[in-house]
């Protein structure tokens, strides 16, 4: 029954949500766990299953995930840096709406940020439990 109404409750929220950042994903989990008794695995397998998906804020601004792991912070600090200017400058030239820019920016934010970066892959690797530095 759990299972059946934490499914419900997403299904509600999908036509508004759209894709998800990392931090609703997680909060999905966590209510999942907290109100309906389901494990991480269960929940995201009813994510999965409807379809919801976490934004890769790597895609989003044309950014391999290896590449950026490879990598000094100074250089992803510049990489990203540089293709958020450039995608930017293309979303400004071709008019592009304010969600667009939106995007760009969260994603330049999320993946600048050591602590969100490394919060935002997890995520995308399917980690529920995420060390914090605090």
């Amino acid at each position: 029954m759990s299972k059946r109404n934490f499914m419900i409750f997403v299904s509600g929220l999908k036509s508004t949500l759209g894709d998800l950042n990392g931090d609703q994903w997680k909060r999905l989990l966590q209510k999942a766990e907290r109100d309906y008794g389901l494990t991480a695995e269960e929940a995201t397998q009813i994510l999965e299953d409807l379809e919801l998906k976490v934004i890769n804020y790597c895609e989003v601004l044309r950014l391999n995930i290896e590449d950026l792991q490879r990598k000094s912070e100074a250089d992803i600090q510049t990489l990203v840096q540089n293709k958020y200017n450039q995608l930017y400058k293309n979303a400004i030239d071709s008019k592009a709406s304010g969600a667009v820019k939106n995007l760009l920016i969260e994603a330049k934010s999320i993946l600048k940020d050591p602590q969100k970066r490394r919060e935002h892959l997890a995520v995308l690797q399917g980690f529920t439990n995420i060390p914090s530095n605090n």
